[in-house]
């Protein structure tokens, strides 16, 4: 559905819904880490961007959850 243009309203409105929503929530996590957990949260993010640019990626499965932080 997101490959489909234009855009709904309806989708449109949701995808503002959920950045909304995910800034909402990252100001209330950063708030409560530590500096470590967010020193282990960027090395995570930096270590699946360069994953997700792999010629084998698979972003779906039990092995994206994140475990240990």
């Amino acid at each position: 559905m997101f490959n489909i243009r234009p855009m709904s309203q309806e989708l449109i409105a949701y995808c503002l819904q959920e950045v909304q929503i995910l800034i909402e929530k990252w100001m209330v996590y950063n708030k409560r880490m530590s500096v470590e957990t967010y020193a282990k949260l960027d090395a995570e993010t930096r270590k699946r961007i360069v994953l997700s640019h792999s010629s084998g990626y698979n972003g779906k499965g039990r092995h994206m959850a994140l475990s240990g932080m």
